[in-house]
């Protein structure tokens, strides 16, 4: 190695030194387990996205990738690099005359470009509660949902004749009730006591037209609803 490139290296070195030693004195960024130095940019408690934006994420081709595109925080982390580089320019020449930032500048920037990163606040978005609806498809979707009419339509009659696909059967399933149990409710509209019968009967009646879904209108974190987008 010739004398010209041991002096630069060695130079180099003594600048990446007081680098860190201006990083961890007079900043608040933190060394990883890999060596690298890192910040976070933190969220108002009382941000949150939107009805708007909500809506625009969902509709999206892809849900998550919409997410992240609309958390554009580059701005932000421009400003906290110029931050950054201005504090190494004010106490880079302390106590040590012997280094000019000028001088230097263009490798100080790009140490700190590759040796700091910025943690974006993804969690304070994704940790917002949402309002969605779940449509249950227990293979009556491909009857226009008609299979949930079980007390008759128009053009349907009562009972649970070819009603295997039908949500609502499977939803009364899912809370205990037998065959016996379901075909006395549908055949002689007994709801035997039971909340969930009489609620099932009195939207199943209410009804304007016989082609009626089964949802549920949930509460649940942004993050999860993400999940849900991706079935």
């Amino acid at each position: 190695m010739a004398k010209a490139d041991r002096r630069i290296k060695k130079i180099k070195k003594r600048i990446v030194k007081k680098l860190k030693q201006i990083i961890d004195t007079h900043t608040c960024l933190r060394s990883d387990d890999d060596g690298y130095f890192f910040g976070e940019i933190y969220a108002d408690y009382r941000d949150e996205f939107d009805n708007y934006t909500i809506k625009k994420i969902f509709n999206a081709d892809n849900a998550r990738d919409m997410f992240y595109e609309l958390l554009d925080f580059d701005d932000c982390e421009w400003d906290y690099r110029s931050e950054l580089i201005e504090t190494i320019k004010k106490h880079f020449n302390e106590n040590d005359e012997t280094f000019d930032f000028d001088e230097h500048e263009d490798f100080i920037r790009d140490w700190v470009n590759e040796n700091v990163y910025f943690n974006y606040p993804y969690d304070h978005y994704l940790n917002q509660d949402v309002y969605i609806d779940i449509i249950v498809d227990a293979g009556d979707g491909n009857y226009d949902y008609t299979k949930n009419e079980l007390f008759g339509c128009n053009y349907s009659e009562k009972g649970l004749e070819d009603r295997e696909k039908s949500s609502l059967v499977w939803l009364m399933r899912q809370q205990g009730y037998g065959a016996d149990d379901i075909k006395e409710f549908v055949e002689n509209e007994n709801t035997q006591g039971s909340k969930l019968l009489v609620s099932i009967y009195q939207e199943c009646i209410n009804t304007s037209t016989c082609m009626n879904a089964l949802a549920f209108f949930v509460k649940l974190p942004l993050r999860e609803a993400l999940d849900f987008w991706r079935w």
